[in-house]
């Protein structure tokens, strides 16, 4: 997500400061649920990125996978990829505006 949003070089370094850091790697173990929830979650989040550039059915798929998976890990992911998707203060309005606004019709509640 670091390369599409900043710069290539950008994903790297964010891998190399997620794994050098005690305190994630430390409570792994202890928050079972919550380390894998956040990953999928951030998975879903970049799948919507790269759903918004590039429309397609195998998008789609890959987003609705992925998104299922973090809901299924942990039900609490919903608002997150929920408030992603409906684009307020999500990513994906800075990204495509249109595309986030009519994906704001299609998921508003009633």
């Amino acid at each position: 997500m670091g390369a599409a949003l900043v710069w290539r070089a950008a994903a790297p370094l964010t891998l190399l400061f997620l794994v050098s850091t005690p305190v994630i790697l430390g409570h792994a173990a202890v928050v079972a649920l919550d380390v894998p929830v956040t990953a999928m979650t951030m998975l879903s989040l970049y799948l919507l990125l790269r759903w918004f550039e590039s429309p397609g059915l195998a998008s789609a798929l890959r987003l609705g996978l992925a998104a299922g998976l973090a809901i299924a890990t942990k039900m609490s992911a919903l608002p997150f990829i929920r408030r992603g998707v409906t684009g307020s203060d999500g990513a994906a309005a800075a990204v495509h505006p249109r595309r986030a606004a009519a994906v704001d019709v299609v998921a508003a509640p009633g």
